[in-house]
């Protein structure tokens, strides 16, 4: 059993949009006129989507190895507030964890969970992808992600 561990240090306007203010607004999905390609068309909120090149869902199809400076993890015993947000379960952070990428520190502001998993890679999917969500002062997001089980498809 393979497990892919993603770092990304931009995530899709979806989860600054609709995730992270705990406010289900348009509906959005994987399939049919609400996949992925059409994201942002269907609000201006999205429009990221159609015009950025570091937001999810991804694709990781060439590997490379290489030498990264390692995460740091600070994660503290905090409250925590648990969302159904329509797609997903999503659970919020108060303060006090953290992840520090290259020197800089970003503030876990949430979990929450895919399934299937929404990123690939190499064209295969996982039952389960879990994102952990870090945002800084600044309003910039580092989200690691883990997916998990026996990879499907291809």
């Amino acid at each position: 059993m393979k497990t892919a561990i993603i770092t990304s240090a931009c995530a899709g306007m979806l989860l600054a949009g609709t995730a992270l203010a705990g406010v289900h607004g348009t509906h959005w999905g994987y399939a049919g006129h609400e996949a992925p390609e059409f994201w942002g068309d269907l609000s201006h909120d999205y429009a990221v989507c159609k015009t950025g090149r570091n937001q999810a869902p991804i694709d990781i199809a060439n590997l490379t190895e290489s030498e990264l400076s390692p995460i740091v993890f600070q994660y503290n015993s905090v409250p925590l507030s648990i969302v159904n947000n329509g797609h997903t379960i999503q659970v919020n952070y108060a303060a006090g964890s953290s992840v520090t990428i290259d020197g800089h520190t970003y503030n876990l502001l949430q979990f929450h969970f895919h399934t299937p998993s929404e990123n690939t890679v190499q064209g295969r999917s996982y039952p389960m992808e879990a994102h952990l969500v870090h945002g800084d002062e600044a309003g910039n997001l580092a989200v690691v992600s883990r997916s998990e089980g026996r990879r499907v498809g291809k």
